[in-house]
């Protein structure tokens, strides 16, 4: 099976992420829930998807997002 891995014909195994709640990345982004669901509605926030109902953010595509819109610092 090592070989395998190594060959690429089987799948490396992944490290599952973190997922961020709706409130989490509100206090990040130092906004209200409400702010952020009104920014999902109309695409200016990070990139969610709905997981049993709810929705979550990858907590490492997040901090990318964060990342590509911090300027020195600020947001």
């Amino acid at each position: 099976p090592l070989r395998r891995v190594r060959e690429g014909i089987m799948p490396t195994p992944t490290t599952p992420t973190r997922d961020l709640s709706v409130p989490e990345v509100a206090v990040r982004l130092e906004i209200s829930t409400k702010t952020l669901f009104a920014r999902i509605r109309n695409g200016t926030a990070p990139p969610s998807r709905l997981s049993y109902g709810r929705r979550v953010f990858d907590a490492a595509e997040f901090e990318r997002w964060l990342a590509a819109r911090t300027d020195g610092g600020r947001r």
